[in-house]
């Protein structure tokens, strides 16, 4: 995915104006490139079988149990082309060692054949294969070329030898509800020759299936071939796959209806060790039920790997308290994620936490991630996860609104327990709203932040929020509500680095809480409530959005730990309150170089900290005096710097 510039903030919409006003809009320009993983028909691992190989294989296969037998039919030792034909006459094939040189009813033939070897009916057809010189007539077998109703056809062995060279052929709903009462085939390599309708299926009294079961998983190859299952449906098995182990590439779901107890999802209730490429769910939906793990794809994803994965228009419903819910996955565990799409998300599970790729990422890696739109309405949740911890996440874009109780743009947590599991952010963007959900206006707390809602350590480079943060409500609490630009509350229980970052959206808490609010721009609050600190440093980064609260600071709202630096970074938006223009209420390290913009607000300059006009900071490297990369920085004139 490849990150494109942030289009430039113009500094003449930013008026001198009184404190409770500011930036009249934001412009923001902030999508990357075209996602790279459109239909499911792309190369994934393993790439395309050689077709002529499985028809041949499993013909001569066929063949050779035949001729053990010691009334073996003449045509039994038959040769078998290359491309699938078995030869029976026309010149350069002779058969029964030459005995028989013509053929006059090829037709007939074929299906003696067909039965004598069990196969179904119209699998073989009169066909001939050129070859230089000369050519070969015979009965010929094509890959996927039955009818999905042909006789015969209702067992998911019909066809195919179950191996790499020659997989089973699945066409129709009988052979995949087969395949998932079939726990020695479980292991086998399967190819899926149509589209299949499941609709019909159920309607005509078929039974609910799920391939596998979590205790014996599916460990072998599913290649849908580029081809779709529509309306697959259950209420008590889960997803396609109970159990995945194995490998399942280019299918499409569509449609799909899915609900059960425990772990579940569109194409597997839990993946562990699994291969899943080329993979399209469109339209799915999960219902209400005691679900735990919920996720688009997969429930739970461990050690697997997942790439060129899209999840269109997903609707997640009332799901309860203990759902923990993901567009792709709800739980990850030491997995390698690659080039997903989620879009047009739907989650309305008040009780529920979320994320609009995965509610958890645990010792994983993802890049290229894209969360196109959408919302989330939990009771805590971010636009591309909710927890994040020992994870890398890289050029991963969410765009959903988020509206819960703990919330953030891009996670609601930045999680570390120990020094061993930190987590890198890189080159990311959240741009969705974050808000409260629907009646919790007089709820109090949480942490709400543009891109995290909290931060207990780890680092994050080259990243934007671009929302709004607001809680618009009055309410008498003790309880502290922090809301930052960027991330609601850092607590540097662990190392915290944030390096070239900016927020551009407003923060808004209303006026008249008797809590302890705390506002900023950027962040809420920096504070070692929780236990012992480690250091905190923000460098080369900017808030613009303007800010309202009952403590409040242009760039961060309040401090509460001696350990916090920052350095070359800037502030413009307007803000409420007395105290500092910086930093509302506490200190920072005072030789950073930080500037606010010099407007007639009622606050004071902290020490490091400098005013400068409106027009200064589109060039801050010649006007601020700061040393920001150009590498990673894009200056011009009358405009805010914006990422390369």
């Amino acid at each position: 995915m490849i990150r494109r510039p942030l289009a430039l903030f113009v500094l003449s919409s930013l008026p001198l104006v009184a404190c409770d006003a500011g930036p009249s809009e934001t412009s923001t320009d902030l999508r990357r490139g075209e996602h790279a993983a459109g239909d499911a028909g792309r190369d994934g691992e393993g790439g395309p079988r050689n077709d002529e190989m499985a028809c041949a294989a499993f013909l001569d296969e066929l063949l050779d149990d035949l001729r053990d037998s010691p009334t073996a039919p003449w045509w039994a030792y038959s040769d078998v082309t290359p491309g699938g034909v078995i030869g029976l006459a026309g010149g350069s094939v002779g058969v029964g060692g030459g005995a028989v040189t013509e053929i006059m009813n090829l037709p007939q033939l074929c299906e003696a054949i067909e039965e004598e070897l069990g196969l179904p009916s119209g699998y073989l057809q009169p066909g001939t294969e050129s070859f230089p010189g000369s050519y070969v007539e015979g009965c010929a077998c094509t890959d996927c070329g039955m009818e999905p109703g042909a006789p015969g056809l209702d067992a998911f062995d019909n066809i195919g030898l179950g191996n790499a060279v020659s997989p089973h052929e699945i066409y129709n709903p009988q052979q995949l509800a087969d395949l998932a009462e079939a726990q020695p085939a479980w292991s086998r390599s399967f190819i899926q020759c149509t589209d299949i309708d499941l609709e019909p299926y159920y309607a005509s009294g078929g039974d609910e299936f799920s391939i596998a079961t979590g205790e014996e998983p599916f460990s072998g190859v599913y290649d849908g071939g580029e081809r779709a299952i529509d309306g697959f449906t259950t209420q008590t098995r889960g997803g396609l796959f109970s159990g995945l182990a194995g490998t399942v590439q280019g299918l499409s779901l569509r449609d799909a209806v899915v609900a059960a107890d425990g772990d579940h999802g569109g194409l597997a209730n839990a993946a562990d060790g699994a291969s899943i490429s080329n993979v399209r769910v469109v339209a799915p939906y999960f219902g209400a039920l005691s679900g735990n793990e919920v996720g688009g794809v997969v429930g739970s994803l461990t050690d697997s790997s997942l790439s060129n994965v899209d999840v269109e228009s997903p609707v997640f419903d009332d799901y309860g308290y203990s759902a923990r819910v993901g567009g792709i996955a709800a739980r990850m565990r030491g997995s390698t994620v690659s080039n997903v799409v989620v879009s047009d998300l739907d989650v309305e599970a008040p009780a529920a936490r979320a994320g609009g790729l995965f509610y958890e990422s645990r010792e994983s890696d993802v890049s290229d991630g894209w969360v196109d739109g959408g919302l989330i309405i939990v009771n805590a949740g971010g636009g591309a996860a909710a927890i994040i911890r020992a994870s890398t996440f890289a050029n991963v874009e969410a765009s959903a609104d988020v509206r819960a109780y703990t919330a953030g743009g891009f996670a609601y947590g930045l999680q570390q327990w120990n020094e061993d599991d930190a987590s890198t952010i890189s080159d990311c963007l959240a741009e969705g709203d974050v808000s409260p959900r629907d009646g919790m206006n007089g709820f109090p707390g949480g942490d709400k932040g543009g891109f995290f809602g909290w931060v207990q350590g780890g680092t994050i480079l080259r990243s934007a929020s671009t929302g709004d943060v607001s809680f618009l409500t009055s309410i008498d609490s003790s309880y502290q509500s922090s809301m930052g630009g960027f991330v609601g509350t850092l607590y540097p229980a662990h190392e915290i680095a944030i390096e070239d970052a900016f927020a551009l959206g407003n923060v808004n808490r209303a006026l008249g809480s008797t809590g302890d609010d705390n506002v900023g721009g950027f962040a809420g609050t920096i504070t070692g409530l929780g236990g012992p600190t480690e250091n905190l440093a923000i460098a080369r980064s900017f808030a613009a959005g303007n800010v309202e609260g009952v403590t409040t600071g242009s760039f961060v709202g309040a401090v509460d730990v001696d350990n916090a630096t920052i350095t070359e970074s800037f502030a413009l938006g307007h803000h409420t309150g007395d105290g500092g223009c910086f930093v509302g209420g506490g200190t920072i390290n005072d030789d950073g170089n930080n500037h606010v913009a010099d407007t007639p607000c009622n606050c004071t300059l902290e020490p490091g900290v400098s005013a400068a006009p409106i027009s200064d900071f589109d060039q801050p490297n010649e006007n601020l005096g700061f040393a920001w990369s150009t590498d990673v920085w894009a200056f011009e004139d009358g405009a805010l710097p914006s990422l390369q």
